[in-house]
């Protein structure tokens, strides 16, 4: 039993009725499994570590094979990817966040957002609000680290609806959209059958729709902003408002601005528009320079990978340890300057058209992440991950397979190193 929207190869397992049905086991065991669906079905330990290794393991082997597929080569329709997102994403859906809690410190945020300036209260003002027991206590007390964007949706949301429920659906059913508008802009920018690595990996069906974490539409915006690149304004509100959810995407401001370098009314264009978005959507809530206390006290944070250059910094370097040495502040800087070495190297292989504009943000966003930032969670390969898919498809499956294998090795070091 097949398909019938499906041609040609895509017939081959897993792209038919029964790597679908599996498909579905597997986000279902994952979903019912999770951190915080678990204990509310309150099912037995080993029924729950059962589902957990199956969902993941079964997971882990449909994407290999769908991988080989997909370097194969096979015919499948943009329209096919995202029904089956959709169907995959369902028991996500209806369930609880599977890893991470950030899905209730958004509705946290939705709930400030509606007593008042997100920047200055924090989740604390919420009183004895149940959703503060799914919300990290290290977070009640912090006022909002989102960019401006990002909370005048929490603010508009918070006039519908406060009810954590509805709340949860109404956030998981956009990043699933998120994804879908993903995979129909990278569907025209490369072969289908690869854009299924996206839509349909476990980082994204995890990340973006199961935690239904907000980087997903940064993903987006920085989608947009690489394929209107021929278009500045389109190209640079859809990069504002990347910046004005989180604002890391500002490091792919000066790459992209090469792509004008010919004309600097253009580039002059896009600096104004893609800034005015910030600046407009931060002054209904600017506070001062209390306006990023709370995304000072996130990059006071020092949590990355042990096997990421900041660890290795870190921890390499107790050997120089002195009355006065400070393995943390060491570790830092050399890793911004590594990070800012890279970045100028990078511009210069850009401006000398060595390298293309997309693989220059991506390599930025990578470098970034990978030495400069000392607070690093899974799903920020989100930002990365979508952007390959600029690339030939050689490096869209060397680069697919790597941020896989690292999602992996932080997924396991996280919760068992």
């Amino acid at each position: 039993m097949k398909f019938g929207f499906m041609n040609g190869k895509a017939n081959n397992f897993p792209v038919n009725i029964w790597g679908l049905v599996l498909g579905v086991l597997a986000t279902t065991a994952i979903a019912l499994s999770g951190n915080f669906t678990g204990p509310f079905w309150d099912l037995p330990t080993n029924l729950n570590e059962f589902l957990k290794w199956f969902g993941w393991l079964l997971a882990a082997g449909l994407f290999l094979w769908l991988f080989y597929q997909a370097k194969k080569g096979f015919e499948i329709k943009t329209k096919t990817i995202i029904l089956v997102s959709i169907i995959l994403s369902v028991p996500f859906l209806i369930t609880y966040s599977v890893l991470a809690g950030d899905l209730f410190a958004y509705i946290a945020n939705i709930k400030v957002a509606a007593l008042g300036n997100p920047y200055v209260l924090t989740p604390g003002y919420l009183g004895n609000d149940l959703i503060l027991k799914l919300v990290d206590p290290a977070w009640h007390n912090w006022p909002s680290t989102f960019g401006p964007l990002w909370n005048i949706f929490s603010k508009l949301v918070s006039y519908i609806t406060q009810k954590p429920d509805v709340l949860m659906l109404i956030i998981k059913i956009l990043c699933l959209m998120a994804v879908c508008f993903c995979v129909k802009i990278l569907s025209k920018k490369t072969q289908p059958a690869l854009v299924a690595l996206f839509a349909w990996s476990p980082i994204v069906l995890v990340e973006a729709v199961g935690d239904a974490h907000n980087d997903i539409f940064i993903a987006l915006g920085l989608v947009l902003a690489l394929y209107w690149l021929k278009k500045p304004i389109k190209s640079s509100l859809a990069l504002g408002a990347s910046i004005a959810i989180k604002y890391i995407p500002i490091l792919a401001l000066p790459a992209i601005l090469f792509n004008y370098q010919k004309s600097r009314k253009d580039i002059w264009k896009y600096i104004f528009f893609s800034l005015a978005i910030v600046i407009i959507t931060i002054a209904p809530f600017w506070a001062g320079i209390n306006t990023f206390r709370g995304l000072g006290l996130q990059n006071g944070l020092f949590f990355p990978p042990v096997f990421f250059p900041q660890s290795i910094l870190y921890y390499g370097s107790y050997g120089l340890a002195g009355p006065n040495f400070n393995p943390e502040i060491f570790s830092r800087a050399i890793g911004l300057i590594i990070f800012f070495g890279f970045w100028v190297y990078l511009l210069y292989k850009v401006n000398q058209k060595k390298l293309e504009i997309p693989e220059a943000v991506f390599l930025t966003l990578a470098a970034y992440l990978f030495f400069a930032t000392t607070y690093v969670q899974t799903w920020y390969l989100l930002w990365l991950l979508p952007l390959v898919f600029f690339f030939k498809k050689p490096k869209i499956l060397k680069y697919t397979a790597i941020l896989s294998i690292i999602w992996v090795t932080m997924l396991l070091t996280a919760n068992y190193a």
